[in-house]
């Protein structure tokens, strides 16, 4: 058990390392975050969290691709290898605003709250980092997700000329 611990907490290290926006943080930042994760599996299809769902944890994907979909069920988002998700909806303390499924056997650590909130609790430069990153995606996503509803509501309310003219009005 030890060593399966021991290969967990090497390839979770290189997997932090290598993550926006964890990817400068200290040796000694890095295995307090190790320390807190847990692996998963996903299979594909399989939903990890929807939208309007409390924020229970954060993920970084090991390996493995999820789709991203926003409320009204545009995707706007693959996430793969070293992509982080959940931070929105758990750093900015609202409700989860996309769906996240896998799209292929998917293999995440997460982060979960209380351990999050612990950890950034001590490492403040570090909940900086991830709030203004946070910041960043919901403001992209919120856009995405308006453009989205744009287009369906004028694909749902354009008529084309042709029609209205061609039907004939009885009295």
């Amino acid at each position: 058990m030890k060593l399966k611990n021991d290969v967990n907490r090497h390839f979770s290290k290189n997997l932090i390392n290598s993550t926006p926006p964890f990817s400068d943080l200290t040796e000694l930042e890095v295995d307090q975050i190790v320390a807190r994760l847990s692996p998963l599996i996903f299979l594909p299809k399989d939903v990890i969290f929807r939208a309007g769902d409390e924020p229970n944890a954060l993920y970084i994907i090991s390996s493995g691709t999820v789709a991203t979909y926003t409320k009204s069920g545009k995707e706007v988002f693959h996430l793969q290898d070293g992509n982080i998700f959940g931070e929105v909806s758990l750093l900015l303390r609202i409700k989860a605003i996309t769906t996240v499924v896998a799209v292929e056997t998917t293999q995440v650590y997460r982060l979960h709250k209380k351990d999050y909130q612990i950890y950034m609790a001590k490492n403040k430069n570090v909940a900086r980092k991830l709030k203004q990153w946070a910041n960043l995606k919901y403001k992209n996503i919120c856009k995405l997700e308006e453009q989205y509803k744009k287009e369906q509501f004028e694909k749902m309310y354009s008529m084309p000329t042709a029609d209205l003219d061609a039907t004939p009005v009885k009295k």
